[in-house]
């Protein structure tokens, strides 16, 4: 039904057929005056979960602001539409394209990127002009996502919003037994270096909390629910590292590599014995 001269009244009939269609996979209407008005009796029809449309094409329909904001609105809870262009819509500005990207990649937290829409992995807003430049290519580079399994859709936007926050990832609100699988996760996406940046953050994420004034009262079980009582965090760090004894490292330089302590003298009784 491209470019067929269809306007709101015929996306009327549309909208009810979908919510009782849900064979119905691919819808264009591409190149129709179909306006802010037909764009939101698509978006009702959308949020049903009878409707199972996973391709959507809104190239040049004259759509804005208005219509972008609940069609963003009925994305944030559909999971099949995994297509959706919007491609040559001068209506669209920042505002609204920002809302519609934020239904599928939210940086408010951690915990909103993890909640996002990971199913639609092309949303196009490719030639709508009043959209900003940081916008497209978000928009862009989360295109590169269409060929991942979901699970991997979740990682790229994970490793995303860490490289983005640059001091590591905000832990504040997760339960303690989550850390070690946070921490891996962290580890194996990019890599120890990263881990470590994200460890030592931690401090200024926490500028106001503070443990317990007494060392012995530090223990890793409750560290992080010792962070929830107010006052400065310096101390917080120090107290919690003076808690465990420093250990001599068993490795020396040696040779231009790590030898270890005990291979020098290993060494001189293998001569021995040869002589």
């Amino acid at each position: 039904m491209q470019g067929c001269g269809m306007g709101s009244s015929g996306v009327a009939s549309i909208s009810k057929f979908l919510g009782s269609c849900p064979s119905l996979r691919m819808l264009e209407l591409s190149n129709n005056m179909i306006g802010d008005a037909g764009v939101e009796l698509l978006a009702e029809s959308i949020k049903s979960q009878s409707c199972q449309l996973e391709f959507l094409g809104l190239n040049s329909v004259e759509v804005g602001d208005r219509g972008i904001l609940v069609l963003a609105d009925a994305v944030k809870t559909n999971r099949s539409l995994t297509s959706l262009s919007l491609e040559n819509n001068r209506g669209i500005t920042s505002f609204g394209a920002a809302h519609l990207l934020k239904s599928t990649y939210n940086t408010q937290s951690l915990q909103s990127v993890l909640a996002g829409n990971h199913v639609l992995t092309n949303l196009n807003i490719r030639g709508c002009s009043r959209v900003g430049e940081s916008l497209l290519k978000l928009a862009e580079d989360l295109l590169s996502t269409q060929a991942m399994a979901t699970h991997q859709v979740i990682r790229f936007k994970v490793s995303k919003y860490t490289e983005k926050k640059g001091n590591g990832i905000v832990l504040e609100g997760f339960d303690s037994k989550l850390l070690p699988h946070i921490m891996s996760f962290v580890a194996q996406t990019n890599g120890l270096s990263y881990l470590f940046q994200s460890i030592r953050s931690m401090p200024p994420l926490h500028s106001q909390y503070e443990l317990p004034s007494k060392v012995e009262e530090v223990k890793s079980n409750d560290f992080l629910e010792s962070l929830k009582t107010p006052k400065r965090t310096k101390k917080v760090y120090e107290r919690f590292g003076i808690s465990f004894p420093k250990q001599r490292s068993l490795m020396r330089h040696q040779g231009g590599r790590r030898a270890n302590k005990h291979e020098a003298p290993m060494k001189s009784l293998s001569l021995s014995l040869e002589t």
